[in-house]
């Protein structure tokens, strides 16, 4: 149980921007990330655990908008994936930006480029983050419902962080 505990400190101190103290070392010295790039490779199995702490952080962001008179739902889906983006640093969304970034230039098949526009690619990343923060906007919003947003959130955070680990582990190296 301790060992999940750690694995879950330092996933917090790494997907997250939450104030979170490294554990120790086995034998009591100060945990450096270079040097224990193993042991953080076998944490991200407690990565779905800060899915699900992102998650309920925008839940309660959502219930709280939700409470303001009117009950405006589009507010609090805006409150709710603001708290995800602000809590994760927008890592998934970062993520996904630097995807689209990575696409090859047209020219390349016809052999007049390297393959790569970076601005094109830049401008691509972009607007492909702000879409995807836009739809998670409004998908939130159209559950409307505080119990069933927060539900969602909180498993779609969890299972976000789970995909997003195996597909580290499959792309590495």
């Amino acid at each position: 149980m301790k060992k999940l505990l750690d694995d879950a400190r330092i996933c917090l101190a790494l997907l997250t921007r939450l104030p979170v103290p490294l554990p120790k070392n086995e034998d009591g010295t100060k945990f450096d990330l270079q040097t224990n790039i193993a042991q953080i490779g076998k944490a991200y199995r407690a990565a779905p655990l800060v899915g699900v702490v992102v998650g309920f952080v925008a839940a309660l962001a959502y219930i709280l908008g939700y409470s303001l008179p009117g009950a405006p739902v589009y507010l609090s889906a805006v409150l709710a994936v603001s708290a995800q983006l602000m809590i994760s640093g927008a890592s998934e969304e970062i993520g996904f930006a630097k995807v689209l970034s990575l696409r090859p230039h047209p020219a390349a098949d016809a052999g007049e480029s390297d393959g790569h526009d970076e601005e094109a690619g830049l401008v691509a990343g972009v607007i492909g983050a702000v879409i995807v923060v836009l739809l998670k906007i409004f998908l939130v919003a159209e559950l409307a419902e505080p119990f069933r947003a927060g539900l969602a959130l909180i498993a779609a955070s969890a299972l976000g962080r789970a995909v997003q680990v195996q597909l580290m582990a499959f792309t590495s190296s």
